[in-house]
C-alpha cells in the first residue's frame, strides 16, 4: 500500500494552474491518508510559473522537504550512474528512495530510467 506520494515540478505547476484532475487526485490521496511530499526545489521551480494563491492552497496539504547539503550529497551518490539526469530527477529519485514514495509527474519515462540506474523501485503516475 502506498502511504507517501511525491509531486514533481510539473504536478505542482498544473496544480497552480488549477488542474481539476490534479486537485481531485490530491483530495482523494488526502482522504485515503496518503502523505503528499515534494522537494523545495520542485516548489521553487513551480512557484516561478504558477498562480501563487492556487499553489499555496495546494501546498497547504503537502510536506515540502528542505533542500539540505545531506539531501544533495545523497542525491548525487544515489544517481551517480545517470550523468544526464536533471537536478529535479536526482532529487525526486532520492526522495522516492528515502521515503518509499510513489511519484506523480509528466516526465515518467526519464524518472523511470534514472531510478532504474540507481536501482530504486519506482511507482509512478503520469499526468
Amino acid at each position: 500500500m502506498i502511504t507517501t506520494v511525491a509531486y514533481s515540478t510539473e504536478a505542482l505547476v498544473r496544480a497552480g494552474q488549477g488542474s481539476r484532475m490534479l486537485w481531485a487526485l490530491h483530495r482523494a490521496l488526502l482522504e485515503e491518508g496518503v502523505l503528499p511530499v515534494t522537494s523545495a526545489h520542485c516548489h521553487l521551480t513551480a512557484a516561478l510559473t504558477s498562480d501563487a494563491e492556487l499553489l499555496d492552497d495546494f501546498l497547504a496539504g503537502v510536506e515540502v522537504e528542505p533542500l539540505t547539503a545531506e539531501v544533495i550529497v545523497a542525491a548525487r551518490a544515489l544517481t551517480a550512474s545517470s550523468a544526464s539526469a536533471t537536478p529535479e530527477e536526482r532529487l525526486l529519485v532520492e526522495l522516492v528512495s528515502r521515503r518509499q514514495a510513489a511519484v506523480i509527474s509528466s516526465k515518467v519515462r526519464s524518472l523511470v530510467e534514472v531510478a532504474r540506474r540507481a536501482e530504486v523501485p519506482l511507482v509512478s503516475w503520469g499526468i
